[in-house]
């Protein structure tokens, strides 16, 4: 798992769901473990609503491209 994953997992006290409990992603089958709570990875979490991740604001400044990833979400506004 990537560090920056593995340091967001640990900062928002969530961890990973015990195994045979696959991501519930429905455009394609995830092999991915769900998160402790929810239905989906953290690859798909953002397909969930009522979870505490938002996506990543990052723009790549070359590309222009946004960050998919997901990021947790925060009380303060991005501006």
């Amino acid at each position: 798992m990537h560090r920056g994953k593995q340091a967001l997992l640990r900062n928002m006290k969530v961890r990973t769901a015990v195994e045979g409990q696959t991501c519930a992603y429905s455009h394609r089958t995830c092999t991915q473990n769900r998160l402790e709570g929810y239905d989906f990875c953290l690859k798909h979490i953002l397909e969930d609503k009522t979870s505490p991740f938002k996506q990543c604001s990052y723009v790549a400044p070359k590309t222009n491209r946004r960050c998919s990833g997901a990021a947790p979400k925060s009380d303060r506004k991005d501006g």
